[in-house]
């Protein structure tokens, strides 16, 4: 007779290399599985702010095509659109395997949960959602200068953070 375990798998949040759920580090970059968050750093507000930048030159591409089907600007339909857009565009790509933005990526950040995994789309969404509480007078961001975690406040509402690669 024949016996067959199953191994699970697991893989590493910094290089992306799958190894098995027994091993303790990273063959390829040697991370520590047993405490993954003495091992990132967190991402600054400038390094948000560039990725924001990014972002706004990408979401502007889809913004000009509705002008150009013509919805002018200061229509409603047109906003209720254009927020859509971003909102799912922030929404679909932080919860992708990508975990972050055009913007976040090229900066080297991603968005994961408290225990370093991938969040999922209406956590996501309710991220997205609470920017806009955290844009009132700039009060959510200015928060994270006092957070152990650079979090913000929409990241401490949806118990998520964004890591900078090391």
């Amino acid at each position: 007779m024949r016996y067959t375990s199953a191994i699970a798998m697991q893989e590493c949040p910094r290089c992306r290399i799958v190894t098995t759920d027994l091993a303790s580090t990273c063959e390829g970059c040697q991370f520590d599985f047993r405490n993954p968050a003495t091992e990132f750093l967190y991402a600054s507000f400038w390094d948000r702010l560039k990725a924001l930048w990014l972002d706004a030159m990408v979401l502007t591409i889809p913004v000009l095509l509705l002008n150009l089907l013509g919805l002018r600007s200061k229509s409603t339909p047109f906003q209720i659109a254009a927020a859509s857009i971003v909102l799912l565009y922030f929404a679909y790509m932080e919860s992708s395997r990508w975990q972050g933005t055009c913007g976040k990526i090229l900066v080297g950040l991603r968005v994961t949960d408290c225990e370093v995994r991938r969040i999922s789309f209406p956590r996501a969404l309710g991220r997205n959602l609470g920017r806009i509480l955290s844009g009132i007078l700039g009060i959510g961001y200015i928060a994270m200068l006092f957070t152990q975690r650079k979090q913000t406040l929409h990241d401490m509402l949806a118990s998520c953070m964004v890591l900078r690669a090391a």
